[in-house]
């Protein structure tokens, strides 16, 4: 277990490799994050299972007031993921 020092477990995210069996997505985020253009050392997309539970306990209006009432602007088209 990562609490009691034991190694991270990390979890899904942007694949390391493509195959044949690779779905549109996978090759989408593959053609940015493990090229030249997204790529970063220091970094990785694979959450770890301890982070999970962060997203899983999220509550988006939480904390209104630190983004409110600044404009955000969000884009999602008709095959966004």
């Amino acid at each position: 277990m990562e609490f009691a020092g034991g190694p991270t477990a990390y979890t899904s995210g942007t694949p390391e490799q493509l195959n044949d069996n690779s779905t549109a997505v996978e090759r989408e985020l593959y053609d940015f994050y493990r090229t030249a253009r997204g790529y970063s050392p220091n970094t990785t997309t694979h959450p770890t299972l301890t982070s999970n539970v962060k997203f899983m306990n999220f509550h988006p209006f939480a904390d209104i007031e630190t983004i409110s009432p600044r404009p955000m602007l969000f884009i999602t088209g008709e095959n966004a993921h």
